[in-house]
């Protein structure tokens, strides 16, 4: 179990549709949706515990900390190396 339990009494979403964080695509009108759910998370104080959450259980779908996509779109993403740094030498 994770590190506070009850994360979810904490949520900017626990008083929003909860449809509103499951759409049923990813265009058209459900992209508003997705932006708005994100809206919603943004200003979350339960944003990391929600996304931690989510990574803990098989979760494919749905707003989750700010994250929308399946399971692979929770994983944040490696930062790329980029040879052309200042001050790098190749």
């Amino acid at each position: 179990m994770t590190a506070h339990a009850n994360w979810r009494d904490d949520a900017a979403c626990r008083d929003a549709d909860p449809d509103l964080f499951f759409p049923v695509s990813t265009t058209g009108s459900a992209l508003r949706q997705i932006d708005e759910a994100k809206r919603i998370c943004r200003a979350c104080p339960a944003q990391g515990q929600c996304l931690a959450w989510a990574l803990d259980q098989p979760i494919t779908d749905g707003v989750w900390g700010r994250h929308h996509g399946g399971r692979a779109a929770l994983y944040p993403k490696p930062m790329e190396k980029n040879d052309n740094e200042p001050g790098r030498r190749g």
